[in-house]
């Protein structure tokens, strides 16, 4: 049954899946206030990457679009990291370095940097370039042969 699903994710539900994952990827950009709860950061992040990691292998038929969209699985891996940490600080009331509230690895390298809307653009700057070059693609395989 899990392999016709992702069979399906992969050929005529592809678009489908697409359009879903950008309305979650979307939807959390939107939500992305600092007072925001880190539970519900995390759970956008793990839909996030579970749409990155189920529909990546319908991008394999341009190599630059399976590249860029990998790139933003990759991205969003990190993201998960950086939100359990946070989550994790939150939690607990350790905060790293003693600091007054959670601070994640982005806050100790760029200070003043909120991570919850610079990782969500971050993360949608290779999609949209995969779906950039899918769509091309698509084009091209649609013309008419001579």
């Amino acid at each position: 049954m899990f392999s016709k699903l992702a069979l399906n994710l992969k050929t005529k539900w592809h678009k489908i899946g697409i359009t879903i994952f950008i309305v979650i990827a979307l939807s959390h950009i939107f939500e992305s206030d600092p007072e925001t709860s880190e539970w519900l950061q995390y759970n956008y992040t793990l839909m996030m990457l579970g749409g990155l990691m189920v529909l990546r292998p319908g991008f394999y038929i341009s190599r630059y679009a399976h590249r860029s969209w990998s790139i933003a699985l990759y991205i969003q891996i990190w993201q998960l990291v950086e939100y359990s940490l946070l989550l994790i600080q939150r939690e607990t009331g350790n905060n790293l370095f003693d600091s007054p509230v959670p601070t994640s690895i982005l806050n100790l390298i760029l200070l003043g940097i909120q991570p919850h809307f610079f990782y969500n653009v971050i993360v949608l700057i290779p999609v949209f370039a995969a779906l950039y070059f899918y769509n091309k693609r698509l084009a091209f395989l649609k013309q008419p042969t001579n």
